[in-house]
């Protein structure tokens, strides 16, 4: 919220004080140690950092023009870096619909940023419009603050303050110190080359050093310790996936942020399975999007939520209409009662036995007003993305469980 307050101040900022994207022409390499230059060897090579896979599942929503249009600009991190006018490594929606009109996109530009806004947040970042690139860009960043500290330090190493250096200048320095893989060094120039004249100095490199990634972002998925961690954490719950996402989600919420997962890990695992929780977020947090959601960690959980919620909202409008005796003094519903009530939904009694025990927190066999009142939140969820989606909710079960993808409630 902070950020996305922050990014409006920005974008009001602008309106009155427009971003200057101008800078004097390059100035020729000057070394600075005499008798040496920016491609001569003058450290010793550091350790090659492992490249992570491509991200799993990566997001292909975005619309289908949007990477032949990027070609003009030189391709999607070099129209990234037109969008990002103020160089935080995220845009606003306020900023990313007025550059895009700027620059000419005849597209549409709320369904573009709908498609590409993975977390719901109002602010686009940068793994969510190029996560491949994102990877591999902050892969260097962490190889060069592990090595240098930042970015800046790097070229003031080799070149002094003010001398402007083109892409292969950048790359002979970063290979020389031991740092090879060009894809990524090429896509860190292009962002630092704010202006797109093909040269850069050690200020431009400001954007990338103080990017402030997420640790996951640069490990490799762990499919088998995400597996691992999810069976755990079934078996602390009598085998009720519902239970064991509310676990990681004590909120009437359909998805978790990588920081309540983490909180929540740390608490109900060993500190050494700890350990590989960036690798096993990144097995389960398919879209990069920075929240887990249901569908992403048990799609047939979610399926047969989204499909309850759906019979509930046609045919009786809330879980609380469902059970009329509820408000009675002392009435308990019991996990026999929500079977018999719900059968006609069409889920199994085993699915629906699932979530009533997601339902019931406490274990405690019968359901209050509260818990009921809980179940309504969740299918609150279900039924705002409904309404808001560009699509028309379909009936099928695997349709009605996409809606789950990417909500909170």
């Amino acid at each position: 919220e902070k950020e996305k307050a922050k990014d409006e101040e920005e974008d009001e900022e602008e309106d009155a004080f427009p971003v200057a994207r101008t800078r004097p022409p390059p100035v020729t390499t000057t070394p600075r140690r005499s008798g040496s230059s920016t491609t001569a060897a003058s450290s010793p090579a550091r350790s090659q950092p492992t490249s992570p896979s491509s991200p799993r599942g990566a997001p292909r929503s975005r619309s289908q023009n949007i990477n032949s249009w990027s070609a003009k600009f030189g391709g999607m991190v070099k129209l990234w870096r037109c969008l990002d006018v103020h160089g935080n490594m995220r845009v606003s929606q306020v900023q990313f619909l007025r550059s895009l009109q700027d620059l000419g996109y005849s597209g549409d530009t709320r369904e573009l940023f709908k498609s590409l806004n993975h977390d719901q947040t109002g602010t686009l970042l940068f793994y969510h419009f190029v996560p491949e690139a994102a990877q591999r860009v902050a892969e260097l960043m962490q190889w060069v603050r592990a090595n240098f500290e930042s970015l800046g330090n790097v070229l003031a190493s080799a070149v002094d303050p003010g001398v402007h250096l083109n892409r292969q200048q950048l790359s002979n320095i970063m290979k020389r110190n031991g740092f090879l893989n060009d894809d990524a060094i090429r896509d860190a120039f292009e962002i630092a080359d704010k202006d797109g004249d093909g040269s850069i100095d050690c200020s431009d490199t400001r954007v990338l050093d103080k990017w402030d990634f997420p640790e996951w972002l640069t490990v490799t998925p762990d499919e088998e310790a995400a597996e691992a961690m999810k069976e755990k954490l079934l078996d602390n719950c009598q085998g009720h996936v519902l239970l064991s996402w509310r676990h990681l989600s004590r909120q009437a919420a359909l998805r978790v942020s990588w920081h309540e997962f983490r909180q929540a890990c740390r608490k109900l695992l060993a500190a050494e399975e700890c350990t590989k929780l960036p690798s096993v977020w990144r097995a389960l947090d398919h879209d990069l999007s920075g929240f887990l959601s249901l569908q992403e960690y048990d799609p047939d959980a979610a399926s047969d939520l989204a499909e309850l919620c759906a019979w509930v909202q046609g045919a009786r409008g809330t879980f609380a209409a469902s059970f009329p005796n509820l408000g009675s003094p002392d009435y308990k519903l019991t996990a026999s009662e929500f079977r018999h009530i719900l059968t006609p939904s069409g889920l199994s009694d085993q699915s629906l036995f699932s979530i009533y025990a997601g339902i019931d927190w406490e274990g405690s066999g019968c359901l209050g007003t509260a818990e009921i009142r809980f179940a309504d939140a969740w299918r609150n969820a279900w039924h705002l993305q409904t309404c808001t989606s560009p699509r028309s909710p379909r009936k099928t079960s695997n349709a009605v469980a996409g809606s789950f993808g990417s909500l909170s409630a």
